[in-house]
């Protein structure tokens, strides 16, 4: 049977045929993706630890250029733009040591790029990754703070790496002498975690991951820090508490809760001795992670309300 059409549907239907004849149209070739589902593949795939990814998408940017493919596909997979668990976001970039990557532009109008990235050097392997996630539910479990603030979430974690974790000076002195290939693990929160040591790059990629399963916003950062041996390169967190962003360095804390943290929940007058790199201070950045001149416990006891409020104690009780 015909179907049939009345006067209203037959002028809609022609109207919508001469708007398609009329307008120019781009046909995407089969298999081709966006940017952005491009950038989701490569997401996925290195978190599979996948060696070989391929992909087919329309830009107008070059991406013959280096910084295209840094900034447009392997940067933005590793954002925290794109991050969806523990395990991406700046936690991925930290286990991906290198690959290589080939571009073919094969159209030009619209210019559409085959990108393949190959040969990743992964720090950890899917089965360490697995290994890591099961213990890391079982820590996350045992500190059971999933009723607490933020502080004492924060505070638990910190507590926590500090005491089990202890830094691997041998990997650091490889660092030194220039070949630290032997000890790709000791950057690793696996190494962290499972191993008991690292360098100040899987302390700090183990906090990021713990804070996230805690629900707390927080960021892996890096640039220098002024150590026994003068200012060099080095990593730790900014995390997010009451609204505001703190910096915290739980490897130069670590073995040390006795005496109590120098380096917890920090502000910028707080923290001399650690210099963040230049991505850090662009007012976009500065201006979406505020940062207040004290560290969080004086940030606190300079709250009004809380001068008030001891003001009115001590009236009441003449000290």
């Amino acid at each position: 049977m015909k179907p049939r059409y009345n006067g209203l549907q037959k002028f809609i239907i022609l109207a919508l045929v001469l708007a398609l004849s009329a307008s120019p149209m781009t046909v995407f070739a089969a298999g081709s993706q966006s940017l952005d589902s491009s950038v989701v593949k490569l997401r996925d795939a290195m978190v599979a630890r996948q060696d070989v990814v391929q992909m087919y998408f329309y830009s107008w940017k070059d991406f013959r250029k280096d910084e295209a493919i840094r900034d447009e596909l392997f940067y933005a997979a590793c954002s925290e733009e794109y991050s969806n668990a523990y395990y991406t976001g700046a936690y991925l970039k930290s286990n991906v040591k290198s690959c290589e990557v080939s571009t073919e532009q094969i159209s030009s109008d619209p210019p559409r790029w085959k990108v393949t990235f190959s040969n990743f050097v992964y720090r950890t392997t899917a089965e360490q990754e697995a290994e890591f996630d099961a213990r890391l539910q079982e820590v996350m479990a045992e500190l059971a703070i999933e009723n607490e603030t933020e502080y004492e979430k924060c505070r638990a974690i910190y507590d926590y790496i500090t005491s089990h974790v202890t830094y691997d000076r041998e990997a650091y002195q490889a660092h030194l002498q220039g070949d630290d290939s032997g000890y790709d693990l000791a950057y690793t929160a696996y190494s962290a975690l499972i191993g008991g040591r690292a360098v100040c790059q899987g302390y700090a990629t183990l906090f990021y991951a713990m804070c996230k399963c805690a629900g707390l916003n927080v960021l892996m950062v890096d640039g220098i820090a002024q150590g026994q041996d003068g200012w060099g390169e080095h990593a730790w967190n900014m995390v997010q508490i009451d609204g505001y962003w703190y910096q915290a360095d739980s490897t130069w804390d670590s073995q040390r809760s006795a005496m109590g943290y120098k380096y917890f929940l920090q502000g910028t007058d707080t923290f001399k001795k650690h210099r963040l790199n230049l991505d850090y201070t662009q007012q976009s950045f500065v201006s979406a992670h505020i940062m207040p001149v004290n560290s969080y416990k004086n940030s606190i006891n300079e709250n009004p309300l809380i001068q008030l409020f001891k003001k009115i104690k001590e009236l009441l009780l003449g000290h």
